[in-house]
């Protein structure tokens, strides 16, 4: 039987309905992938801030939550568990913060606790615990388990980077800047308030971005180099300048402002827009994945405006939390084909 051409044509576009990250525009030197959400998940949130993914879901970090911070939530929405009490009493957290590494979160406090936590089959368990380490996590915005079992963090001092080993108590330091540092600006200025790095960790390297620059690299901290940097097409360029000390910034674009680790790549949330214009749908996010060895990010250009977000460990669900049109915040998925 032969096939008209109106019918092919038909049965190819039916096919490609059937995905949502399937469209694929190739530009000289980066595949763009056209992503629609394939489903919006009906949780009623109050101001989360973090979501990561999880083999039963997906969890939800919300601090505005003074207890039950930590969400475990179902794909389709249903909570299955929870954990964390935040305040300075026994058993409680003060300003806690939250990463993931592989499978498990890892929460932390100023007041020196850490937690090892887990999804096991819909339940949160605590795998582990450290306490009396506030020294070592004061300041910090972002604690990994790196291969080793050395606990990486990104300090507000001159260095970006601590290595803490807390078997030995040894700590080193390691700084990763993105061009010449100007002599009137400290490590201080530059690592917390011009550049304000997102980090991630995966297959023994360091993935880090920059909120305030276009640019992304992949370093080797154990042996101090840069292996791979990639330059986003940015459209501005942020200036600052220098008075009293202080950096300042006219009305900065943001780049990257958050970035993750799944399926052997490193992921990076491209805004390229003003921060009042997170909550405003007609500007479009974008997710780079970079590999190291890869030239150029493959790009998955989102529907809308998205201010954080997870990748399931094989790389094929993506996790989005956004505002609405009232500004209330929400939660969608985008499946990568």
């Amino acid at each position: 039987m032969k096939l008209t051409n109106s019918f092919i044509l038909l049965l190819h576009f039916v096919c490609c309905c059937f995905y949502s990250c399937s469209e694929k525009n190739k530009s000289t030197n980066t595949e763009v992938i056209m992503c629609n959400a394939d489903q919006e998940i009906d949780i009623n949130l109050m101001a989360p801030r973090k979501i990561f993914a999880s083999p039963s879901g997906f969890f939800v970090f919300d601090t505005s939550k003074k207890n039950n911070f930590l969400i475990l939530y179902s794909n389709k929405g249903d909570s299955l568990d929870s954990f964390g009490k935040i305040g300075d009493g026994p058993g409680e957290l003060i300003m806690p913060i939250c990463n993931q590494s592989n499978d498990r979160l890892i929460v932390s406090s100023i007041n020196g606790e850490m937690y090892f936590v887990a999804d096991a089959k819909g339940k949160i368990t605590v795998e582990s615990e450290r306490k009396e380490y506030s020294k070592v996590f004061e300041g910090s915005n972002f604690i990994e388990n790196i291969d080793t079992g050395v606990y990486l963090l990104s300090k507000t001092s001159e260095e970006q980077i601590q290595i803490h080993d807390f078997k030995t108590g040894v700590s080193r330091e390691n700084s990763f800047y993105p061009f010449v540092v100007k002599d009137d600006i400290s490590g201080y200025m530059v690592n917390n308030v011009l550049f304000e790095s997102n980090y991630a960790y995966g297959m023994g390297h360091m993935f880090i971005c920059y909120k305030h620059y276009p640019l992304t690299s992949i370093v080797d901290i154990n042996d101090n180099i840069t292996l791979q940097t990639i330059e986003a097409d940015g459209n501005t360029q942020n200036t600052y300048s220098v008075n009293n000390g202080v950096v300042e910034f006219t009305d900065p674009t943001l780049f990257y402002t958050f970035s993750s680790y799944a399926d052997q790549s490193f992921w990076a949330l491209f805004q390229n827009s003003k921060r009042e214009e997170l909550k405003d749908n007609s500007i479009r996010s974008q997710i780079h994945r970079i590999s190291l060895g890869q030239k150029n990010p493959i790009i998955y250009q989102l529907d809308r405006t998205i201010y954080n977000f997870t990748v399931s460990s094989d790389g094929k669900k993506i996790y989005a939390l956004y505002f609405d049109k009232d500004s209330e915040p929400k939660i969608c998925t985008y499946t990568i084909s």
